[in-house]
């Protein structure tokens, strides 16, 4: 029996194989036309490499065709015995033929080599440049950029795909790409982040005092009248808030785009709430000399708004800072703005002098 066996051995080995590359079995011996010898052909289609089956394609044997369902499945019914050929087509797969001799039911599972391609592409930042460690995601297909932002997915059953890319500093992207070749698809992911301005100087100027400076103050006021204790009444005591500011300089590029900004300014007293006018300044002026009776010319107003409570406020938002910066950018004067209104008491702000809760100018870019 020991000597027998590794014969024995070889046998099944061989039939293994037989089954291997021909995908045909016998299936039963009970033929389906007894007088005419004829039986059936079933099986399933799949990919080749794959467990995937695949439907709608087209399979002939004996001047016989069918279709394969959904499911991959299909059957001739009443195949004549002998030598008989099964083909099989689909878009987008090599043709596919097999001899089989048929002498009894027939399982013969097909499988189709399918025409492949390729996804490349980079992914790339405006202004960054190439993106390394991007997380690019094709259906259940997962790859991470190189440095160059370069990606590949090759061998690609043709079809409609989507492409999902994401990174952490960068905001997540989707499409759909329809692969019906080779093709290239570049990236371009968008940032968002934050920055802040420079509050460059500020001041405010007094009716009151008309030649007083006070560019050193820790305070700023803001305000249309005052009482006047000696006429026991209210008289005009206009007090308004000059800001002069730097942009960062990322702004300076086009291709930067402002999402949302405001300049916010610190108020601490209890007063009552109050109107504001924030203004473009016209006109240049002394650094550091400003007074109520030397103030610049005001410009086109920027901001119209209300400061309802302590805490921080805007005095100016994203629609005036971004007229302001087209400005910069064109290369145009700039000279900052001037904050009008209020009432009586003044309202009392921090300036820069003051070591916290200090003026803030603060931007959303995305680009």
């Amino acid at each position: 029996m020991s000597k027998a066996l590794p014969h024995i051995l070889l046998v099944l080995s061989l039939i293994l194989i037989s089954l291997h590359f021909t995908g045909c079995t016998k299936s039963g011996n009970n033929p389906v036309d007894s007088a005419h010898r004829t039986w059936n052909v079933s099986g399933r289609t799949y990919f080749v490499g794959s467990t995937t089956q695949i439907g709608g394609v087209v399979l002939k044997c004996a001047g016989m065709t069918v279709t394969s369902g959904e499911d991959g499945s299909y059957e001739f019914r009443g195949i004549p015995e002998g030598d008989q050929t099964i083909t099989a087509e689909k878009a987008d797969c090599d043709p596919y033929a097999q001899s089989l001799h048929v002498n009894s039911d027939v399982k013969c599972y097909v499988y189709l080599n399918p025409h492949t391609t390729r996804l490349w592409g980079h992914i790339t930042n405006a202004i960054d440049g190439p993106i390394q460690g991007a997380k690019v995601t094709l259906e259940n297909l997962v790859l991470y950029s190189d440095a160059s932002g370069y990606y590949e997915f090759a061998d690609l059953l043709r079809g409609t795909y989507t492409l999902s890319v994401s990174h952490p500093f960068y905001l997540p992207f989707q499409t759909v790409v329809d692969v019906a070749s080779d093709n290239q698809n570049e990236v371009v992911l968008k940032r968002e982040l934050s920055l802040e301005g420079t509050i460059r100087q500020d001041t405010y100027v007094d009716q009151a005092s008309p030649s007083s400076v006070y560019w050193n103050s820790s305070v700023l006021l803001l305000g249309l009248r005052a009482y006047d204790s000696t006429a026991h009444s209210y008289v005009p005591a206009i007090r308004s808030i000059y800001i002069s500011f730097n942009f960062h300089d990322l702004l300076a590029d086009e291709r930067v785009s402002v999402v949302n900004a405001t300049l916010q300014l610190y108020r601490y007293d209890q007063g009552p709430s109050i109107s504001i006018n924030t203004f473009a300044i016209a006109s240049d002026y002394a650094s550091g000399s400003v007074t109520y009776n030397r103030q610049p010319a005001q410009g086109i107003n920027l901001y119209t708004g209300s400061i309802v409570k302590t805490g921080y406020s805007p005095v100016l938002d994203t629609d005036g800072l971004i007229q302001l910066l087209a400005d910069w950018r064109a290369k145009r004067p700039f000279y900052g703005i001037v904050i009008t209104g209020g009432d009586t008491p003044p309202a009392n702000f921090f300036s820069m002098e003051f070591n916290t809760l200090k003026p803030k100018l603060t931007f959303t870019v995305r680009y």
